[in-house]
């Protein structure tokens, strides 16, 4: 019985120490039989000349040594224990290859720099960021596209948004807007949905605030929706493989391109599931629109920038949205009100008429040019107005399909209580997504759509536009 426990006990404080770090190289254990002052003198003295001159370095690494020496005399009382072994030697020996590390000078360096790095409870690391160009902007601030710079060759492109402090008057006021604006960024960087933007950093460079973000490869559905899609497949692809895109994909609208049914629904339900992932943690998005949604070469769906997101039961004192996709009860009065997760909802469903229909559900001035002049009253009134329209905006290949127009009719609706309450009930309730996708099924309607999104994305070509920074 006492020996069992012995062994627990022996299992117990090898499981309480940190792998790798407390086993020595095999070159360790070989000189085990040299004379001690042999082993001493192999390492750097503390005074000795290269050594550690800091005092509070030189501590540090010695309570690190003190450890691993530790660590080493009870790695020594457990070598006879053989099922021990068999069951850590392939840990330590696999996840640290502690014999490539020489007892030489150089390498003790090493190795003291590791426990001390390893037994610490805060480190810091510099970055280094490039800013290559400008992806976008708005009231915001300016996003790049930028890379971030390793050691050893490690070059990873991430996006970086600046905040800008232009509109606020006073530097505390900014202050006090970014604070909140961090707070949010970390709830969002915890959820890690596939089809929600990752936030990897939140920091601050002379006083301006900087949120780095992945880098989506692919397409916002702003550049998707233009003409000069469809001009640049005609001229690139197959004509077998153009007139199936066009038949399956994208084809030619009254204004700009209009997707199909099956491939906008697809869109629509990636955004619904990321937007439920958001409004579970009490966050609203507050901007959805084509350009905050992006179409992945994976041919998954992703919805970006959340720096207008806000908790919706603490609401900050500045809110921000794109009038055209905010809902009727967001911009019915002078301020913007606060935004609840069916008004994120409407917002979607205003994308997906758009989708569907190759044009703004809302009549603009000089819409074919890429203006939308309209005032706040007539833009309210048709939003409250759209539900009996749609006969007039939606496509025939749509308008046959009287639950695809119910769908978009319950995504719009002003009534709240007619509105879908939840983003999970726009997918999974009777009428909604789901139902609708299966449909496509029994009719043979459907399409392998996140592989055809995705060899259409993977092959389009689009060159970019430069967007100056200059005001």
């Amino acid at each position: 019985m006492s020996e069992n426990r012995n062994e627990k006990e022996e299992i117990q404080n090898l499981s309480e120490t940190r792998p790798c770090a407390e086993f020595p190289s095999n070159d360790f254990r070989q000189e085990e039989n040299l004379p001690e002052e042999k082993r001493v003198n192999d390492g750097i003295e503390e005074n000795s000349p290269g050594g550690f001159n800091d005092s509070q370095s030189t501590m540090a690494f010695s309570r690190a040594n003190d450890a691993g020496e530790k660590n080493f005399q009870e790695f020594q009382d457990l070598e006879s224990s053989s099922s021990l072994l068999n069951r850590n030697t392939n840990i330590w020996a696999e996840t640290l290859p502690c014999s490539s590390l020489n007892s030489g000078r150089d390498s003790s360096v090493l190795w003291r720099n590791y426990l001390a790095l390893t037994g610490s409870k805060n480190i810091s690391n510099q970055e280094n960021l490039s800013l290559d160009y400008v992806l976008g902007k708005g009231n915001q601030g300016v996003v790049f596209h930028s890379m971030r710079i390793g050691t050893d060759s490690f070059r990873l492109p991430i996006a970086l948004k600046f905040f800008t402090p232009e509109s606020f008057k006073l530097e505390s006021r900014y202050e006090e807007a970014m604070n909140y604006c961090a707070k949010v960024a970390s709830a969002v960087a915890q959820i890690q949905h596939d089809n929600l933007t990752t936030v990897r950093d939140w920091f601050t460079l002379n006083g301006i605030r900087v949120m780095e973000m992945d880098l989506v490869d692919g397409y916002d559905l702003s550049q998707l929706m233009s003409n000069d899609v469809l001009f640049w497949m005609r001229q690139h692809l197959e004509k077998d493989d153009y007139e199936f895109k066009t038949k399956v994909i994208l084809d030619y609208g009254p204004v700009r391109p209009r997707f199909k049914p099956g491939v906008a629904l697809a869109i629509i339900r990636d955004c619904l599931n990321a937007l439920a992932a958001l409004h579970a943690a009490g966050i609203v998005h507050s901007d959805i629109k084509p350009a905050n949604i992006m179409l992945k070469k994976t041919g998954s769906t992703k919805i970006i920038d959340i720096g207008a997101a806000y908790f919706y039961e603490d609401t900050p004192p500045r809110r921000f949205c794109s009038p055209f996709y905010a809902a009727p009860e967001i911009h019915c009065r002078k301020e913007v009100l606060s935004s609840t997760p069916q008004s994120d909802i409407a917002s979607l469903g205003y994308v997906l008429i758009e989708l569907l229909a190759g044009r703004s559900p809302f009549e603009c001035l000089d819409e074919a040019n890429g203006c939308r002049i309209i005032s706040a009253k007539s833009l309210l009134d048709q939003k409250y107005e759209l539900i009996h329209k749609l006969e007039y905006i939606l496509p025939k290949d749509v308008l046959v399909n009287d639950k695809l127009v119910n769908f978009c009719r319950r995504m719009i609706h002003p009534d709240l209580k007619i509105r879908y309450r939840t983003a999970e009930a726009a997918v999974v309730e009777h009428g909604a997504v789901a139902e609708l996708a299966r449909d496509l099924v029994k009719f043979n309607l459907s399409s392998e759509y996140d592989l055809d999104i995705q060899h259409w994305i993977k092959n389009l070509n689009l060159p970019r536009k430069d967007i100056p920074l200059d005001p």
